[in-house]
């Protein structure tokens, strides 16, 4: 595989973790919350390896082109409709995300929870209701496994790339080389134009 998708193996498989958490089944219909890398690329296993319909949520429009390109559905996250999805997957760490995941889940579906915190979070108290009410099952998902000389989240990630069943270098959307290293950073910090990975590209 090339030197750029090695070098998506361990986001990937952050990706690849949440999704064999999730248990999905095809047909099913599920939701990414999150315009980040791990988010697209959560959406874009499911869709790959399990036949599922599936879309990724954000608020922003521009995000929309990324999604296209990555080869995902995308949708606003005000147009989504409560209890729409079998499964949803939080991949913000946001209040705000993990309220919707609960919301947009139906009846007995799954939320996986994946966003790292950026704070305290708080279910409403409607949301806390619905979870009982609704009988969803909650499930985290933390890192991904490796183990030296066995099957892994990582040796799952490596066969999905060769095998064509995901393309990682769709998710770069910039690319600097190593002396344009603060280029990248600031683009990142100041979020100058919609990216999904930022990468610098060393030493060629």
């Amino acid at each position: 595989i090339s030197f750029e998708a090695a070098a998506m193996l361990e986001p990937l498989s952050v990706a690849v973790h949440a999704v064999k958490r999730a248990d999905i089944e095809k047909g099913e219909k599920a939701a990414v919350i999150g315009t980040g890398m791990i988010g697209f690329a959560a959406a874009r296993l499911i869709k790959s390896l399990y036949g599922a319909e599936v879309c990724v949520i954000g608020h922003s429009e521009a995000k929309h082109r990324l999604a296209e390109d990555i080869g995902v559905e995308y949708v606003l996250g005000n147009e989504a409709k409560t209890g729409e999805f079998d499964t949803v997957i939080e991949a913000v760490g946001s209040e705000e995300a993990v309220n919707k995941a609960v919301v947009l889940t139906k009846a007995g579906g799954k939320t996986v929870f994946m966003g790292n915190p950026a704070g305290d979070i708080c279910f409403t108290q409607d949301n806390y209701w619905r979870i009982l009410r609704k009988q969803i099952n909650i499930t985290g998902t933390w890192n991904s496994s490796y183990e030296r000389n066995k099957s892994s989240d990582w040796t799952d990630s490596l066969e999905a790339i060769a095998s064509g069943k995901i393309e990682p270098e769709r998710f770069i959307t910039h690319s600097f080389e190593q002396q344009e290293l603060k280029k990248g950073l600031d683009l990142m910090l100041e979020h100058k134009t919609p990216y999904c990975k930022v990468m610098t590209l060393w030493n060629r």
